[in-house]
């Protein structure tokens, strides 16, 4: 159906048609078992599976090779086990390709028709830089700086021979403008790959080139059996290619374009962490539970010890208020004590004074009855 076509399905429908979808993906890629990583640019990856699907150990020569992983027409090769020579004129791709592509070669070098040193011109960090004068200018009018700086140049027919190579599955060939002088540098009498894939349009744009490219390679022995929008597929007169190989990559190719694997995997990795944040939410709000747990068996012996002390601390201070009201009758009765004791000993001083009179009147009567008798 076209885009934007008919009523826009809600969250829910559009969550159950993706699943559907992802499900029918799953049956056809387990179906066919061709279920593979994309990392061409262009889809050319998908393409050249279709021509060797039944080539489990194949040799590749890319040339223009850039990065091991990113845009390589050939990573998804090297996955099924398959290994080749990788030339790229920039170094520092070296090694990158001996931690990931251990099985390949990788050549520092530029491919010409000619041996010797040529000038290539370095636009880091793309996939654009070149020998080739006028495409350097084209990239230099929209705003890149190129660097220049000499390198060896080789052409592939040494390059081929000087490591022992004799049967080549595939040659790509990517180079910015170079690709022509490339395929002329070869000795297609020795060297002859059974399919060529060659940029054929300039530069970030769809505009086909002019080159004698596809004149040299029939003279070759090579028919043309395909153009992708980017590439010219070149097959050697006797090699077969499938009735699909020029169909468009599809849906029933079980592929999965390598930067959706990437977001794929970055997804399960998300959502692993976050599996693994949950268990450490639970795990710590389990801890948090039994800690809350404990503090409220703990808050209520403390409790209990409170009411206790509260109780005691009752007890004794009524029992120091009754000991203050014991005490304050006593002090009482002291007091009542005191006084009666004082008013006694006054009582006491008065009967001792009679008791002084009544003596001395008692000795004076005796002596005047004494005397009375005398």
């Amino acid at each position: 159906g076209l885009r934007g076509a008919g009523p826009r399905p809600s969250g829910a429908d559009r969550g159950r048609t993706r699943a559907d979808e992802a499900a029918v993906m799953g049956a056809m890629m387990a179906a066919t078992g061709e279920a593979f990583v994309s990392y061409s640019l262009n889809c050319e990856d998908v393409l050249i599976h279709r021509a060797f699907r039944d080539v489990a150990r194949g040799f590749y020569v890319d040339v223009g090779a850039w990065h091991p992983r990113d845009d390589s027409d050939t990573r998804a090769l090297y996955e099924r086990g398959w290994s080749g020579l990788c030339i790229e004129p920039l170094s520092e791709f070296a090694p990158l390709y001996a931690a990931e592509r251990p099985r390949d070669v990788f050549l520092p070098v530029a491919l010409s028709d000619h041996e010797g040193e040529i000038v290539l011109h370095e636009i880091p960090s793309t996939g654009l830089s070149s020998v080739d004068a006028s495409v350097v200018d084209a990239h230099r009018a929209s705003g890149l700086t190129p660097v220049e700086r000499r390198v060896p140049a080789r052409t592939l027919a040494s390059v081929l021979a000087e490591h022992g190579v004799d049967a080549i599955d595939l040659l790509k060939v990517d180079a910015e403008g170079a690709e022509e002088a490339i395929l002329d540098g070869n000795d297609w009498t020795r060297f002859r790959p059974r399919l060529v894939v060659v940029e054929a349009t300039l530069p970030q744009t769809p505009q086909r080139r002019e080159t004698g490219i596809a004149a040299a390679m029939a003279a070759r022995g090579y028919r043309h059996v395909h153009f992708d929008g980017l590439n010219d597929f070149y097959a050697e007169r006797d090699f077969a290619l499938p009735d699909d190989f020029v169909l468009p990559p599809n849906v029933f190719d079980g592929f999965v374009p390598a930067r959706v694997d990437a977001l794929e995997a970055q997804t399960r990795s998300v959502q692993d962490y976050a599996k693994s944040l949950r268990s450490s939410l639970d795990a710590q709000q389990h801890e948090l539970e039994n800690v809350r747990e404990a503090q409220s068996r703990q808050t209520g012996s403390s409790q209990r010890q409170i009411e206790d002390l509260q109780t005691a601390y009752v007890t004794s201070r009524d029992y120091a208020h009754s000991l203050e009201a014991e005490r304050d009758r006593a002090l009482q009765q002291i007091a009542a004590l005191t006084e009666e004791n004082a008013r006694l000993a006054r009582e006491r001083t008065g009967f001792v004074a009679r008791l002084e009179v009544i003596q001395s009147e008692c000795s004076r009567l005796a002596t005047a009855e004494a005397t009375a008798r005398s």
